[in-house]
């Protein structure tokens, strides 16, 4: 791979990567906003998984004297990987933290729980499909998790609230560090 494309490779990433962080940066939060329960990356799923299964099919297709095509899919099914184990998920658990705490800013703490019982269902995954690193990396908002459950459980609302903060950007901290988390894993695993 010459260095040209492995820039252009990442610069795409750290493009998508601004992109989806920029809309939250230097705002304030501006009450509710019904459109975002609604928020789904099922559709990105969907469309990586479909990406994925092709280029795996083209690989398993190639003859084997077919090597630079082989290596250039081989890329394409470790980034389509990183995307469907690490970003997507993670997206995903931001949003999800994002509605737990409009939740529990409107008093409904059985929905919360429920949103951060699917967070942990997501990272829980994330870890499962990655390295020991990957796995390390996720014990941090795990123990937060653990933390805003305990104090929902006990009803304890002004211990909860720094903790959704402290969840959200454990998030898109992990989010946000994904290549550099990523940068060693194979095939980055599939959350």
């Amino acid at each position: 791979m010459t260095t040209a494309r492995r820039c252009a490779g990442l610069g795409r990433l750290l493009v998508l990567a601004a992109l989806l962080a920029a809309p939250a940066c230097g705002r304030e939060s501006a009450g509710w906003t019904p459109v975002l329960e609604q928020g789904t990356t099922t559709p990105l799923r969907t469309e990586t998984a479909r990406a994925l299964a092709e280029v795996r099919a083209g690989l398993a297709a190639l003859p084997p004297q077919a090597d630079a095509s082989a290596e250039a899919l081989r890329r394409a099914e470790r980034t389509l990987s990183h995307l469907d184990g690490w970003y997507l998920p993670l997206l995903e658990a931001r949003e999800r933290s994002h509605e737990a705490y409009r939740r529990f800013l409107a008093g409904d703490a059985d929905a919360s729980s429920r949103e951060l019982q699917q967070i942990r269902e997501l990272l829980e995954g994330v870890a499962r499909g990655g390295s020991e690193r990957v796995a390390r990396e996720v014990h941090g908002p795990l123990e937060t998790l653990d933390s805003l459950e305990a104090a929902l459980g006990h009803g304890d609302r002004r211990a909860a609230a720094p903790l959704f903060d402290a969840l959200a950007t454990h998030l898109n901290d992990l989010f946000l560090k994904g290549a550099l988390v990523l940068r060693d894993e194979g095939d980055g695993g599939s959350g």
